[in-house]
């Protein structure tokens, strides 16, 4: 990137590493910077400026897998929530996905006591659904953590728990 110094869409996309994401979730902010790098060094900008690459529809894989790199690059789901600009409840249900597939572990998204917690009171009852669970649970874990819980045992016992928000 500091061999090429880009300053449009184009020329940025040619840099190693820079893939569709990348240049989605960062590209306007990195043109923002070598732009301003370049006006102070006096070096020449790229002209004619090219517009933004337009942001086709994400199919649904590509924006979990969008979360799931995000997360996994250190920030927290409210953090990811604000940075795509989607509420909480959808980076959880991203999130909860990769518990099922066993992509990410149950211990990566939730505290020990919250486990601990969840296991106890799903040994102490049985529960049809999520709002059950919820219900039972009151505001103490959102229905984000109930399903990544859920999807835990689901994937980690094979069985089937129940797979409703019901």
């Amino acid at each position: 990137m500091c061999e090429i110094l880009p300053t449009n869409y184009s020329r940025l996309k040619s840099v190693h590493g820079v893939g569709k994401v990348r240049l989605r979730l960062y590209g306007q902010q990195i043109l923002e910077i070598v732009t301003e790098y370049c006006v102070e060094k006096g070096l020449p900008l790229e002209t004619p400026e090219e517009k933004p690459i337009e942001k086709a529809k994400q199919v649904q894989g590509e924006t979990f897998r969008i979360t799931l790199e995000l997360f996994k690059s250190g920030l927290k789901p409210e953090e990811i929530a604000k940075q795509r600009g989607l509420v909480i409840s959808t980076i959880e249900s991203h999130l909860a996905g990769f518990v099922l597939k066993g992509e990410l572990k149950i211990e990566e998204l939730l505290t020990q006591e919250k486990i601990e917690r969840l296991n106890t009171v799903i040994k102490e009852s049985s529960y049809a659904n999520l709002t059950e669970l919820k219900q039972k649970t009151g505001d103490e874990f959102t229905y984000g953590e109930l399903r990544m819980f859920v999807n835990h045992i689901n994937f980690s016992s094979g069985q089937v728990v129940f797979t409703k928000n019901q």
